[in-house]
């Protein structure tokens, strides 16, 4: 996948929340996440296409899936005051164990109709 297309996607959603999220892109890297506490977005190429968030939302591609994972951890970051309050009522810790977390969660699942909605303008 394209850094360059994933950094212009990721500036089109900040300046259009406004949002001060820093983004960084890790060829080698095996997470995809989002870090409220210091806003920030990490994501790791090689988790790409790993994990059910491409079971989630039918994709079929590397590329679908690296815009995918990127949209939702966008949608954390334009959330992220409500998320913070809603991550302090969770157990964080018990969710790691649980793979089955991002069918529950509100946030998840509000991050994940995001990616799939918006999906359809970048590919």
């Amino acid at each position: 996948m394209n850094e360059k297309k994933l950094y212009k996607i990721f500036e089109h959603y900040k300046k259009k929340y406004k949002l001060n999220t820093r983004l960084e892109i890790e060829p080698k890297g095996l997470l995809c996440n989002y870090k409220p506490n210091i806003d920030f977005i990490y994501l790791g190429c090689e988790a790409i296409g790993e994990g059910n968030l491409a079971e989630r939302l039918h994709l079929k591609t590397k590329k679908q899936f690296c815009i995918s994972a990127l949209l939702h951890e966008i949608k954390h970051a334009i959330d992220k005051d409500i998320l913070e309050n809603e991550i302090k009522s969770i157990d964080i810790i018990a969710l790691q164990y649980n793979s089955e977390y991002h069918d529950t969660l509100p946030f998840e699942i509000r991050a994940d109709n995001f990616a799939r909605q918006e999906l359809k303008n970048w590919i």
